[in-house]
């Protein structure tokens, strides 16, 4: 995807990209039994549900994809493994996947030509970058991934814990309860609009008013009526040399991950948005400029078992996908599954 000309500083220039990645399944009843499976994981290892945790689930309909906040999606950076699970309780589908650039930055540095992003090495940080052009502290309570889902006053949450904690549905205790919902309620009411996460206008006061009683009058987090949404921000000024060697450009990216649960929408979908924003660094002109900016989704699929799976592109729809390169997967057919295909 070509980018037109950005310019820093002064005046600041951003690019929106949305896309969805679409899972297909050929049998869709899924026992209830495979919810139960353990993933042999000591819970109190992990810190998904501290004031800072590092990572968030989309899981609120057929699909499970781990969110982190260095700007890696579709991976599981507790285990350091795959992080995409379709249908859930069954097989992962998608090992990791990122968002990568490149471009020619006429900000008077070399090499001018420059990449960045996500891939099987990562070029960015959690956080913003600040006014004065500066990283922004990524161990403040602020920086974080941030996750809501509009039910979550009343919704039986004991899947979204066993997944959150990675144990059997089974072995989720009260407590494990009450602090994931204590966590969607903190995530509610500070939510970071303040940063460019997306919430709905409704009492027509500037800012963000929230409170936890669920009045119609009150400001939301969310978008697009959506019944699950996570927000992170990160940037490449301190890891940019981590994924190509050269100097950081000073790109703010901002993700949106957002899923639904209700009759008539997709529920084998998550929708991902990223916002580009090239703020520069420390360092950069206001006459800074990046020129045929280059922009595309990476993502490294497995389908089950990592050894036989076939990917394909539509290019005239602006479609990739990844499918098994036979009937039966080894994987998947533990759970009587046919494999399922991904798309992009």
């Amino acid at each position: 995807m070509k980018q037109p000309a950005l310019r820093s500083q002064s005046t600041l220039y951003s690019i929106v990209i949305t896309a969805a990645f679409v899972c297909f399944m050929n049998v869709v009843a899924v026992p209830a039994s495979l919810f139960s499976q353990s993933f042999e994981t000591d819970r109190g290892e992990f810190s998904v549900l501290l004031d800072t945790p590092t990572a968030a689930l989309m899981n609120i309909n057929n699909i499970v994809m781990w969110a982190n906040d260095n700007g890696v999606l579709e991976r599981n950076n507790y285990r350091q493994s795959a992080g995409v699970v379709f249908p859930r309780g069954t097989s992962t589908l998608v090992f990791e996947g990122g968002l990568v650039w490149g471009g020619y930055v006429r900000d008077g540095m070399t090499p001018e030509l420059r990449t960045g992003g996500q891939a099987q090495t990562v070029g960015t940080l959690a956080g913003r970058i600040t006014e004065s052009h500066l990283p922004e502290n990524r161990y403040t309570s602020s920086v974080k991934v941030f996750r809501i889902r509009r039910d979550w006053k009343t919704a039986d949450l004991r899947l979204d814990a066993a997944e959150t904690f990675e144990v059997s549905i089974y072995d989720v205790t009260e407590n494990d309860v009450s602090r994931l919902r204590a966590q969607y309620a903190s995530d509610w009411l500070r939510w970071p609009w303040q940063k460019g996460a997306p919430y709905y206008e409704r009492n027509g006061i500037p800012g963000y008013q929230p409170d936890t009683s669920g009045s119609p009058t009150s400001d939301e987090p969310g978008l697009l009526e959506a019944d699950q949404v996570a927000w992170l921000v990160c940037n490449d000024l301190t890891y940019a040399s981590r994924f190509s060697a050269a100097p950081a450009i000073g790109i703010e990216q901002q993700i949106t991950c957002w899923a639904y649960a209700q009759p008539g929408m997709p529920d084998n979908v998550i929708f991902q948005q990223h916002k580009i924003i090239y703020k520069g660094t420390y360092r950069t002109p206001p006459t800074a400029r990046i020129d045929s900016m280059y922009i595309a989704k990476w993502v490294d699929i497995n389908v089950g078992s990592v050894i036989d799976d076939y990917v394909g592109c539509d290019p005239g729809n602006n479609f990739s996908y990844g499918y098994n390169s036979s009937e039966v997967d080894f994987e998947y057919n533990k759970y009587g599954l046919l494999p399922p295909a991904i798309g992009y």
